[in-house]
């Protein structure tokens, strides 16, 4: 548990590294073209907290309705069991898989 908890750590400090870079790019950029921008508080506030969301919502646990991959059912074709040497052939992969585990 512990282990895990750790793992989620170090991966938000190091999500939130890469967006402290991010921002920090973008800064510079709008610093050197929009020079008034640079002298603003809420200007480094707001890039404050989006290191800070981006920390925080690393944290969080996964959601399985977010899923990116939908899950596939797919059906035994009815050729493939009517074929009683596909069958065999099937059966003894099993067994050497079960075997090799």
């Amino acid at each position: 548990m512990l282990d895990l908890l750790l793992a989620r750590l170090l991966l938000a400090a190091a999500g939130s590294l890469l967006a402290g870079c991010a921002v920090w790019g973008i800064a510079t950029l709008c610093r050197r073209c929009l020079p008034g921008l640079s002298l603003q508080r809420s200007f480094w506030l707001v890039a404050q907290l989006a290191v800070t969301a981006v920390f925080a919502a690393m944290l969080l646990p996964p959601a399985e309705r977010l899923r990116v991959v939908p899950v596939i059912d797919m059906d035994e074709h009815p050729a493939r069991r009517a074929d009683p040497g596909a069958e065999r052939a099937a059966n003894d992969f099993r067994n050497v898989m079960r075997v090799l585990k």
